[in-house]
């Protein structure tokens, strides 16, 4: 069984990336061509492109998968220590961000509007559940 450090998280990412990256270059360089030749025809409507976008991304996968075989390994087991999987987020969002900039925009004005929501519920102006109280402190 193979235990992953915090030491060697970052570079054990970088090792699995390459290491998936050099077997399946040259699918993904095809898979990549197939795509930008689907989108310079002028014979098909989007719904045809995209139909055989998605039969060549399934053919892609499954051309990764025969090689690679599924994602969990019974042969190579590993414990991924919390930095790592942290580590792994970190990547994950950075790239989420950088195919789609507009996202971290969204997200960000998301979080505005739910900050201000509290704000303004917790200002006092929300009446207790537990009834009107009167001058003496008895609720009724």
């Amino acid at each position: 069984m193979e235990t992953i450090s915090d030491t060697d998280d970052t570079s054990f990412a970088t090792y699995c990336t390459a290491k998936v990256m050099g077997r399946n270059e040259n699918e993904w360089l095809k898979y990549q061509t197939l795509c930008r030749d689907i989108a310079q025809r002028t014979d098909l409507c989007s719904q045809e492109m995209l139909v055989l976008k998605q039969t060549n991304a399934l053919a892609y996968l499954g051309k990764r998968a025969q090689k690679e075989g599924g994602v969990y390994s019974k042969t190579q087991l590993r414990i991924l220590t919390p930095e790592f999987v942290r580590v792994m987020a970190k990547t994950n969002t950075a790239r989420r961000f950088a195919r789609s900039p507009w996202l971290e925009r969204l997200l960000g004005l998301i979080d505005e509007i739910n900050r201000v929501q509290d704000q303004l519920s917790l200002r006092g102006n929300v009446l207790p559940f537990t009834g009107a109280k009167n001058m003496s402190g008895e609720i009724h």
